[in-house]
């Protein structure tokens, strides 16, 4: 009889599917619901790749540093920059206002936190969010406007940092002492996470975004970790990405792999507006949540990266389980998108097309 019996395991990978195609459905309903999305060239979706969170044993460990993470991922020869020529979408950022409600001015960072709002994000009900560098707040604004637009009863309690104490957003600043919102000082997010705690309990944020600038993966890293603990499962995190990678190609492709991992959903959008475009690392909901055991390996690692910035964050030992060239062959064309893709548009037809997006 017990042949028959259903075992634990059995169970687990049968409500595994259950919630795939469960997700699978809500996905479909919202592409449908938001039609289709005009600037999708601009985005390389990683979550496809078919990883399972990364086990902390290939993760980086100071003492096997010299053993197992002194191996090199080259760069793609083909990933040639391209400076753009002309911001079509000036014409958009100045007829915008009049086509949304109550909305005074739409700048480039405007038009992204929209388009991230309206179709990467999608929140429902109560939406609890974190914002570094807050008083810089069009992307915010952009996706005020988004979400009201589609869920006009979402309740939106907003909380974040910044290096100016401003009256607007002064009742909900979580600042470090001397260092209001230097994210990359030790005792600035230590503060910031003592007074978190005092709000809201851990894993209760829905929405993190950071639009302060990167320069490194060490502190693309340190954007990550700032306030970790309290992102829930279902949160979605945008996160400011550098340019130029050259320098330090390997920890960036490999703290992508880390990400690709631990995430459901992993994306890179270059920004199609502005005169310099912006790139984002766009992550939403769990696989499983990141471990006291890995946040104590992310940050051993941060902290050595800062001197060795080519290092590897994961060990060679884990491209046993995967075929290499497998998962690094997307990040590389993730990579050449970032440094020279444009459509073919005039300004005609972006401005048609946001006309179509706000409507």
């Amino acid at each position: 009889m017990s042949l028959f019996k259903k075992t634990y395991q059995d169970n687990l990978r049968a409500l595994k599917k259950e919630q795939e195609i469960k997700e699978q459905k809500n996905k479909k309903e919202l592409a449908e619901s938001v039609g289709l999305d005009p600037f999708e060239p601009y985005v390389t979706d990683l979550s496809d790749l078919d990883v399972e969170p990364v086990d902390v044993d290939f993760m980086f460990k100071k003492n096997m540093a010299h053993i197992k993470n002194t191996y090199q991922i080259p760069m793609p020869t083909d990933a040639k920059f391209v400076a753009r020529t002309s911001n079509l979408f000036e014409g958009v950022e100045a007829l915008l206002p009049s086509m949304i409600q109550d909305c005074k001015t739409a700048d480039s960072d405007f038009l992204t936190g929209y388009y991230l709002a309206k179709f990467h994000i999608n929140p429902a009900g109560v939406l609890n969010s974190f914002h570094a560098g807050i008083s810089s707040d069009s992307l915010i604004q952009g996706m005020y406007y988004a979400i009201r637009k589609n869920n006009p009863k979402t309740k939106w309690n907003m909380y974040g940092c910044d290096a100016r104490k401003t009256e607007k957003y002064k009742s909900i600043l979580k600042n470090g002492i001397r260092k209001p919102c230097d994210i990359y000082n030790t005792n600035t997010v230590t503060s910031i996470n003592i007074q978190l705690s005092e709000t809201m309990p851990v894993e209760s944020i829905d929405l993190y975004t950071c639009d302060i600038k990167s320069n490194s993966v060490h502190q693309l890293m340190k954007q990550l970790l700032l306030i970790v603990e309290y992102l829930s499962m279902d949160a979605s995190v945008v996160l400011r990405l550098p340019v130029n990678w050259h320098s330090y190609y390997t920890s960036m492709v490999t703290f992508l792999l880390f990400c690709i991992g631990q995430f459901k959903s992993v994306k890179i959008l270059k920004t199609p507006w502005g005169s310099i475009p912006k790139y984002y690392l766009i992550l939403s909901g769990f696989k499983e949540q990141i471990s006291q055991q890995k946040r104590i390996a992310l940050k051993t690692y941060v902290a050595y990266i800062e001197s060795a910035p080519v290092t590897p964050l994961i060990n060679e030992d884990y491209f046993d389980l995967y075929d290499k060239d497998m998962l690094i062959q997307p990040i590389n064309q993730s990579y050449i998108n970032i440094m020279g893709f444009e459509m073919d548009m005039s300004e005609n037809e972006v401005l048609q097309h946001w006309a179509n997006l706000v409507s």
